[in-house]
């Protein structure tokens, strides 16, 4: 294509965009396209320029018209949906992201805006066509986050007839006269194998059927050999009851039946004889193969490799790099030993997919976007230095290194099970920009070190005086730099604190047994108050629903309090940040004007009108002045 202007002109506009400057950027730009009114290049970085001011409708007209001179523009699809989306046209977004991946099936970056699209979509009948997308997205395994779309997916397999036929048989007790048949049927759907095999399910009518199939698979492993269908599912089913810690329900007899299964393949194994791999699979699906010695230097057949690479394989290779991880010395403050003791049994969260930004973008340029209050003065860092203080086992770590253009990412942790999954996890990712240390957030002035960023999420309220730890991060981070920290609301958390009273007052201790024995209690409604905690994502792992009712420490805030807080450590409220605008949108019915946004006081009025606002925490910005 020949340029009907200046390559300098178009490079200076580019500059402006780039940097965020988009009123300069939009003179420029108008001024380039009244004298080459046919150029689709403007007009792309036009529509770009009304994105970043809002300016939504300008925007799509923008796009299509890049789109009329370039009908096979896959970036200009994607562009274009993301406005729409943006304007609440969802199924326009849908049509025109799926063009650009229909062009273009190798960019990263319109899948994730097709999968973020479909995020909180429910369906009221099964679409092949839609199965096989979100099939897409789950087999490309750093495109999104399986549990952001968990439930978009479960609302459509719910809708298959198989599904729907065999959710009934369980209800009705008959799964065990039909189990090969449903094990023949499910194998069908391998959008349902794929979600089982990489995330944990909030939905318990699909999790008695699971945990139905498993008893019964189990009690009648000797009528059940060599039918490769049922090895198959049974396979993904013990993948996935690796992934959530094996937290469904086992009855006594079970637990026998496992125990006869371990001693005999034990004693097959000794006598070298002969396994059915079948069996090996059965025990998995209640037992991590790696706790089984005997089991490591078997000669895995082909069948079983995943399985063994998930269950023994990667859980040896996060023993073995835990000694490449430094610490900035012992843990010593009480409270944060028994924190770290807690997730050096029960690493929080385990994962298997998460999400990779393909289109990091400056922190600038996110400060805009996410309308962050700000100094107009200051100039960023290119090269920001990020802590990320409590990284757990990597996915946010994961995320942020991702997010901002050229940076450079420090992520602690007090559990060294959970560093050495998320080192893991990130070597397998190969990332490069990510270095992870042991340390309490009490000690991190002793790296003598400050950052551009520092995220904590979810850590400070597991502190014993939390203040102590936001003023370490506080000390951490440089003038002008911005800090995003999330912490529990006591408005969102009643059924917790419910919860959390009825363990203490019983005595409930935190072995798996007894918690999985509470758990069993509230999911036959034995605590009626409680009957809200079966909606928390948290209460379908071990790990997370430890953390989630059993966590040795906890806090709690309101917005008066963090109001408080931020005023004491000399920090400026900069906004909320939240996964999706529907929040947003009806705080602004309620406060129109554009400067209330940044009003706490405001906010508070808010949750106490809507108090499960926060069930996901507070998660804001915060800027050092």
């Amino acid at each position: 294509m020949t340029l009907s202007f200046s390559q300098k002109d178009f490079k200076e506009l580019v500059v402006l965009y780039n940097n965020g400057q988009f009123e300069k950027a939009l003179v420029k730009a108008k001024s380039l396209i009244r004298n080459n009114p046919h150029d689709p290049l403007i007009y792309n970085i036009l529509g770009g320029i009304n994105l970043g001011l809002g300016n939504l409708e300008e925007s799509v007209k923008n796009y299509s018209e890049v789109l009329k001179f370039m009908p096979d523009d896959a970036e200009a699809y994607n562009n274009l949906g993301i406005v729409l989306r943006n304007l609440g046209r969802i199924k326009e977004a849908l049509t025109n992201f799926n063009k650009a991946v229909s062009i273009k099936p190798n960019i990263k970056k319109f899948w994730q805006n097709l999968s973020t699209t479909l995020k909180g979509t429910n369906f009221n009948l099964y679409n092949e066509k839609i199965a096989n997308i979100f099939l897409n997205i789950l087999n490309q395994k750093t495109i999104v986050r399986p549990k952001q779309l968990v439930n978009s997916i479960l609302s459509l397999i719910r809708q298959h007839p198989i599904v729907k036929e065999i959710i009934q048989t369980s209800f009705e007790k008959n799964i065990n006269r039909s189990i090969e048949k449903n094990c023949n049927n499910l194998i069908k759907i391998p959008l349902f194998l794929k979600l089982i095999e990489i995330c944990t399910i909030p939905d318990l009518e699909v999790e008695k059927l699971l945990t139905d199939i498993r008893r019964n698979l189990l009690l009648n492993n000797k009528q059940i050999l060599d039918k490769r269908a049922i090895l198959n599912f049974q396979i993904s089913l013990a993948l996935h009851c690796f992934t959530n810690e094996f937290v469904f329900d086992e009855t006594e007899e079970e637990t026998l039946a496992i125990n006869q299964l371990e001693e005999e393949i034990k004693n097959l194994i000794f006598k070298k004889e002969k396994i059915n791999t079948y069996k090996i699979a059965c025990i998995a699906s209640y037992r991590p193969l790696h706790q089984y010695k005997w089991l490591h230097n078997l000669k895995v057949p082909e069948s079983l490799k995943n399985l063994f690479l998930a269950q023994i394989k990667d859980v040896l290779k996060e023993d073995l790099i835990r000694s490449d991880i430094k610490s900035i010395r012992n843990i010593k403050n009480k409270t944060s030993v028994s924190v770290k003791k807690q997730y050096e049994k029960n690493p929080y969260p385990r994962w298997v997919n998460t999400e990779i930004n393909y289109n990091p973008i400056s922190f600038l340029v996110l400060i805009k976007q996410l309308k962050l209050k700000f100094n107009n003065t200051y100039h960023f860092s290119k090269n920001p230095e990020v802590l990320v203080a409590g990284c757990g086992t990597g996915e946010h770590a994961i995320g942020v290194a991702n997010r901002y253009l050229n940076c450079k990412v420090l992520a602690t942790d007090l559990s060294l099970s959970s560093l050495s999954y998320a080192l893991h996890k990130t070597n397998e990712l190969g990332i490069k920009n990510i270095k992870y240390i042991q340390s309490d957030i009490l000690d991190l002035g002793l790296l003598k070190k400050q950052f551009d960023i520092i995220e904590s999420a979810g850590v400070l309220h597991h502190m014993k005086n939390p203040m102590d730890g936001w003023k370490a991060l506080t000390d951490c981070l440089k003038p002008n730099g911005f800090m995003r920290i999330a912490l529990y609301s006591e408005i969102a958390r009643k059924s917790i604190v419910k919860a959390r009273k009825i363990i203490s007052d019983k005595k409930i201790l935190t072995t798996k047994k007894e918690m999985l024995k509470f758990r069993q209690k509230i999911i036959n409604n034995k605590f009626p108050s409680l009957s809200k905690i079966k909606t928390f994502p948290d209460f379908y792992s071990t790990s997370e629903l430890r953390d989630l009712l059993f966590n040795v420490q906890e806090h709690r805030f309101t917005v008066p309090q963090i109001k408080s807080s931020i005023y004491k450590l000399g920090l400026e409220f900069s906004g909320f940040e939240f996964f999706n605008n529907n929040i947003k949108n009806k705080f602004k019915e309620l406060y129109p004007k554009p400067e209330t946004m940044y009003s706490l006081d405001a906010w508070h009025e808010f949750e106490l009108l809507n108090p499960d606002v926060f069930v996901n925490m507070y998660q804001f910005w915060v800027r050092k002045i």
